[in-house]
């Protein structure tokens, strides 16, 4: 910490000050075409002064929507094969 604080102002400034981010949240409704609609909780985390930006999706635990998005976990882990008579690299 000692470090940081030392290496730049804007740092030690942030850190005394508290604000390490600004926090908005809402919530989004996905439409996907194989597990259907369904909403999730949006939270965004933003840097002061900054462009950077963490993204939280979440469900309530044993929604319908979270269901919905352990399903697609699954789904996202599958591998795919090229269609039949198609040119390779095409899935």
């Amino acid at each position: 910490m000692t470090d940081l604080r030392a290496a730049s102002e804007d740092f030690a400034r942030l850190w005394d000050g508290g604000t390490v981010a600004v926090h908005g949240s809402g919530s989004k409704t996905v439409r996907h075409p194989e597990v259907g609609t369904f909403t999730v909780d949006c939270d965004v985390l933003t840097a002061p002064g900054g462009d950077v930006r963490i993204v939280a999706y979440t469900a309530a635990p044993g929604s319908d929507s979270a269901e919905r998005l352990k399903l697609l976990n699954v789904i996202g882990t599958q591998v795919l094969s090229p269609v039949a008579n198609e040119p390779r690299g095409i899935l």
